[in-house]
C-alpha cells in the first residue's frame, strides 16, 4: 500500500513540477511562428515582460526577418497581452483591420483563434523558437 502511494506520489509530482516548467507561462527568450501555406507567409509573435506582445508577417525566413522584427520598427504591430492561468488574448491594430487572439498556452506551443472584425475565425497554432 505504501509503495503505492508513493509512486502516485511521485508520479503526480513530477506532472505538475513539469506542467509547472513549460505548461502555463508564456516563452519571452525567442518568437512563436506560425506558417500558412495558402499565402506562403509566417506570423511572428514575440512577448515582453512588461505586457507588450509583437506581431509581423512575412514571406522571408527567420534569418532575414530578425534583423527587422523589433519593437518600434514600421513592419511591426505592438500591443498589450493579458495572461492568465494557461490563457492569453491580444488584439493587434492595422490601419486596415483589428484582429482579436485569444487562446491557450500549451507548453512551447500556443493554440490561438484569431477573430476578424467581418465574423471571420481562424484556429492557429504557434510553435515556440527560442533566440
Amino acid at each position: 500500500m505504501c509503495k503505492l502511494f508513493l509512486t502516485s506520489f511521485c508520479c503526480c509530482l513530477f506532472f505538475f513540477s513539469n506542467a509547472q516548467l513549460t505548461g502555463c507561462k508564456v516563452q519571452y527568450d525567442g518568437v512563436y511562428l506560425s506558417y500558412d501555406e495558402s499565402t506562403q507567409q509566417t506570423e511572428y509573435l514575440q512577448f515582453f515582460y512588461n505586457g507588450t506582445v509583437i506581431q509581423a508577417l512575412s514571406k522571408e525566413n527567420w534569418v532575414g526577418v530578425k534583423k527587422w522584427f523589433k519593437l518600434g520598427n514600421d513592419n511591426v504591430t505592438s500591443s498589450r497581452y493579458k495572461a492568465k492561468g494557461c490563457h492569453v488574448n491580444f488584439t493587434i491594430k492595422t490601419p486596415h483591420t483589428k484582429i482579436k487572439y485569444a487562446g491557450e498556452i500549451d507548453g512551447y506551443q500556443l493554440r490561438l483563434t484569431q477573430s476578424y472584425q467581418d465574423g471571420a475565425r481562424v484556429d492557429t497554432r504557434f510553435k515556440f523558437k527560442p533566440l
